[in-house]
């Protein structure tokens, strides 16, 4: 059997579905999404969004919860519908010991801090670029744990959108 070395024919036969020669197929295919990256089978490069939202908070009231994704994931954008600070951590002891941070102060120690983000308002969608990777405790583990913290004046409740790519 004819093994396909191309990477320009891979993709040409991935394209098309035509094999060069109808009697012999490659042994192996790479596959690449729509914009040229290289597809893992069983979930890999999909996009993916997840929302999470709390209860009524008033202004810096903020609301922990815990936060279901993969064990690792790579995030790319976030979102939220008004004004706030989003805080991830792998454990909910890492996340209780930096509580009382303030915006603006850097955490001190093993903190544990995955992930800070404020918006504000005219920029409730924030591109994170570099992207930020993020892994639970082990492999067996999907969980996050969030802090999210209302800054607008009104009340009501924050919705925060995570746009990732399942890593592990």
């Amino acid at each position: 059997m004819t093994r396909v070395r191309s990477q320009k024919i891979r993709q040409a036969l991935l394209v098309t579905g035509d094999p060069l020669d109808p009697n012999e197929v490659p042994e192996k295919l790479q596959l690449f999404n729509e914009i040229g990256e290289p597809l893992m089978l069983g979930g890999g490069f999909a996009r993916r969004e997840q929302e999470e939202g709390t209860g009524l908070l008033t202004q810096g009231e903020t609301e922990n919860s815990i936060l279901e994704l993969y064990p690792s994931v790579r995030l790319y954008k976030i979102a939220t519908n008004r004004p706030a600070r989003v805080r991830l951590y792998p454990t909910l002891a890492m996340l209780t010991v930096d509580a009382a941070r303030s915006i603006g102060s850097k955490p001190v120690g093993n903190h544990g801090r995955l992930l800070e983000v404020v918006t504000a308002p005219g920029l409730l969608e924030l591109i994170l670029s570099p992207a930020v990777d993020i892994t639970s405790v082990d492999a067996f583990n999907s969980e996050f744990y969030s802090a999210v913290t209302n800054l607008d004046p009104a009340a009501g409740g924050v919705v925060v959108t995570y746009h990732y790519f399942r890593t592990e």
